[in-house]
């Protein structure tokens, strides 16, 4: 029963989350009149807050309150962020003078003022609210089951497959009905049905909440961390036992946590664990958290041409032929063809040196060029999201203790937020190298048309191929 609540609020979360993760840069383009990058930004520095946003829920959730809590208490966030955005795009006076930004760039007026500061209260609004519900469902997932019992040890896994299982169905069905709500019959709609479905999506989760299994908070998981770095300095002088259970005692106190087991990475912080008097019931949750750094990072770094990729594919797409036969295509929508099939990590390379030929051959072409040409790069842009995704949220929760597993999905969360962040920073040391004089950058046109986003994919493509190596030397490590 508990399990199902939390399938539905997972599924409803992403039919709202994904399509407007994908949709965002039209919208900020094509109604606020934001330019070709700051548009992009905005969308990588909004998803990079959400991440952060996210350890924000998983420290509170595993130090002080727990997991369903947490979502109760954050998620309602999210539907008034939602709620403000539809607002906006209903009252024309909160919006800029609608014109076509591709066609008359220079007599569009991009958002400012109140308008601009009210737009990214709705947008961080909503990624507190976000964030902190995505930190704390796969691990209050997990704590339903009970480790030491071998049948929910193995519904613990099928509970994950679900999980994921429902990332995808949500996102599907988002990209074809918010998508087109949002394009067809107009952006104050589209964010009203968001704002109404997480709110619905919360209530069913809520009816669950006398059923759930919640974990207890153990207090700080960053002090422990803190704490096993300095009993270890302190044990410097001290020599390991050959064997490491004879130095890990239980002890009696009611604060105990788990001992995990030996590694042989990071042999130093072993020490944190000998028993010398009251100082020995220790944990190694901070090795752990050092061991999964490398791994870590390189994610991060890998990551980085994923969201790039996201905004200015859509962006490419919103000035190509649309039209299939008599149907309006919305570029955004084509992400549903990754959600079906998968295939290996390193496509997302192979996407963004499409994305450049298929750029070039754009700005080259007689006629408009369909937009079924960004097919190949939409499906290997998401293709290396759908089969990483899995993998790394049951790699940090595995290796997580007991009382860090929000923590543990959060730093899931963060290395696609703070790639994001990467993003950002790349298209702005981009712009900055490529300015000469008057002349702006690569990508700080007001119009695609008149960028050079086919010479940036290539920049990109170099950059995943980096992180691709970087990764599998730390993964092999």
């Amino acid at each position: 029963m508990e399990e199902s609540e939390q399938h539905v609020l997972t599924v409803v979360a992403n039919i709202v989350n994904v399509p407007n993760m994908l949709n965002m840069v039209t919208y900020l383009h094509g109604t606020m009149h934001m330019g070709v990058s700051s548009s992009a930004t905005t969308v990588t520095n909004v998803l990079g807050a959400t991440s952060g946003f996210a350890m924000i829920g998983a420290f509170l959730s595993d130090s002080y309150i727990t997991r369903s809590t947490t979502i109760l208490l954050f998620g309602p966030l999210e539907f008034l962020g939602y709620g403000l955005l539809a607002l906006q795009a209903y009252l024309p006076s909160l919006c800029p003078p609608a014109c076509n930004i591709e066609a008359e760039a220079s007599n569009c007026k991009e958002v400012h003022g109140w308008n601009a500061t009210l737009l990214y209260a709705a947008l961080y609004i909503s990624a507190l609210g976000d964030g902190c519900m995505r930190a704390c469902m796969p691990s209050l997932g997990a704590d339903q089951f009970d480790h030491e019992d071998p049948s929910e040890s193995h519904q613990q896994s099928s509970f994950f497959n679900w999980y994921t299982f429902g990332i995808s169905f949500g996102g599907f069905i988002g990209l074809i009905l918010i998508v087109w709500l949002q394009n067809d019959k107009g952006w104050d709609i589209g964010f009203g049905v968001c704002s109404i479905l997480i709110l619905l999506g919360l209530l069913v989760f809520a009816l669950g909440l006398p059923f759930y299994r919640n974990q207890i908070p153990e207090g700080s998981p960053l002090t422990r961390i803190l704490q096993v770095l300095v009993v270890a300095f302190r044990n410097r002088s001290v020599e390991l036992p050959e064997k490491l259970e004879e130095a890990q005692q239980r002890s009696a106190e009611p604060d105990f946590i788990e001992v995990l087991p030996e590694t042989n990475s990071l042999k130093f912080l072993d020490k944190a664990c000998i028993n010398r008097g009251k100082d020995g019931a220790w944990s190694l949750c901070g090795k752990i958290v050092l061991r999964v750094l490398p791994l870590f990072i390189s994610s991060m770094i890998g990551y980085v041409s994923n969201p790039i990729l996201f905004t200015f594919t859509v962006q490419q797409g919103g000035i190509t032929n649309t039209r299939l036969g008599k149907i309006r295509v919305s570029p955004a929508t084509l992400f549903i063809i990754p959600t079906i099939f998968q295939m290996a990590s390193p496509s997302i390379i192979l996407a963004s040196i499409i994305a450049a030929v298929v750029e070039r051959k754009r700005k080259e072409a007689a006629v408009q060029m369909s937009l079924f040409w960004l097919t190949p790069q939409f499906f290997l842009l998401g293709v290396s999201d759908v089969t990483s995704f899995p993998g790394l949220l049951e790699f940090f929760n595995s290796e997580a203790p007991r009382g860090m597993k929000s923590i543990a999905a959060a730093l899931f969360w963060c290395v696609l937020g703070l790639s994001s962040l990467l993003a950002t920073f790349l298209v702005q040391i981009v712009n900055r190298v490529t300015r000469h004089g008057r002349r702006g950058g690569w990508l700080e046109a007001a119009s695609l048309n008149n960028s050079r986003l086919d010479l940036f994919y290539w920049v990109v493509a170099v950059v995943g191929l980096l992180a691709f190596l970087n990764y599998l030397y730390w993964a092999k490590s």
